[in-house]
């Protein structure tokens, strides 16, 4: 048995399971060069990646008010203007561009004084994660499959991966990163 040091929780108790190694998905953006012929089609590509964004976060906001927060930054004006103007600037392609505006978006969050709104970076995060899986058209591991005892353990966990967790079978959640207000403690402490 391996022993864990955890310096903060968001709740108190033990739990015993066998770990559950969530691993994330490479979402660095695919390099490519894009024509300027072929400007308009990174825009639109990246049209239909909002809207299908946002059509997730419809859904899953009306199981958890979170995501109407972050439909709002996803369709958020500044948040398009950011990767439409990467794009149009003829240098970036449309992973390039979200992934860029995303990590600017966040590193304003997390300079916030507040502990609470430097946590909410990592909906920003989340929000960029959704957009990447999209535009690369693959497949993160999915909490909801989980059918026996475990306890999670990540580098991080986002909102959007742990909304469809069967707390019957998650005994507890162990992130390197992440704090005591994130998205992730306050709901697991909660529920």
């Amino acid at each position: 048995m391996t022993e864990i040091k955890v310096e903060k929780t968001a709740s108190c108790g033990v739990a015993v399971a066998p770990a559950y190694i969530y691993r994330e998905v490479d979402l660095a953006p695919d390099a490519y060069l894009v024509e300027e012929s072929k400007i308009m089609q990174e825009e639109e590509q990246f049209q239909e990646v909002k809207q299908a964004v946002l059509a997730d976060l419809e859904q899953l906001s009306q199981e958890n008010p979170i995501f109407a927060a972050h439909m709002a930054i996803a369709d958020d004006y500044t948040f398009q203007e950011g990767v439409i103007g990467r794009i149009k600037s003829g240098t970036k392609n449309v992973q390039q561009a979200i992934a860029e505006t995303v990590e600017e978006v966040a590193e304003i969050f997390g300079q916030m004084e507040d502990e609470y709104m430097r946590e909410r970076k990592a909906d920003v995060l989340d929000i960029g994660k959704r957009f990447l899986i999209k535009c690369k058209k693959i497949t993160a591991q999915d909490l909801a499959s989980i059918c026996e005892l475990v306890i999670i353990v990540a580098r991080d966990l986002f909102p959007s991966d742990t909304v469809k967790m069967n707390p019957q079978y998650v005994k507890g959640i162990i992130t390197e990163e992440g704090g005591i207000t994130s998205h992730v403690s306050i709901e697991t402490s909660a529920g």
